[in-house]
């Protein structure tokens, strides 16, 4: 019988707003950059920690110690940030 372990993880979109208000109140959250370099990473967010979203789950130790992960991509509709979510 294979190992299967469930994962009890809430998703949810935030605004603009919820991130800067989450910045300014030091929460413990780590903020994923899953554009990387594509489009010369100018919507990279200062302290963001790119993490492709090919890579998300070999890396996915480096997001264990935060309380929330954030996840983002270049706008709304962008697949990439709700692949990663998805696992």
């Amino acid at each position: 019988m294979p190992y299967q372990k469930e994962f009890h993880i809430s998703i949810e979109c935030i605004t603009k707003e919820e991130l800067l208000n989450r910045m300014k109140e030091n929460a413990d959250f780590v903020l994923v950059d899953t554009i990387g370099n594509y489009d010369g990473n100018k919507h990279k967010i200062k302290g963001s920690k790119t993490i492709h979203y090919p890579e998300v789950i070999d890396r996915r130790k480096e997001l264990v110690p935060y309380k929330e992960i954030i996840i983002y991509c270049r706008h709304k509709d962008c697949v990439a940030s709700k692949k990663v979510a998805m696992g």
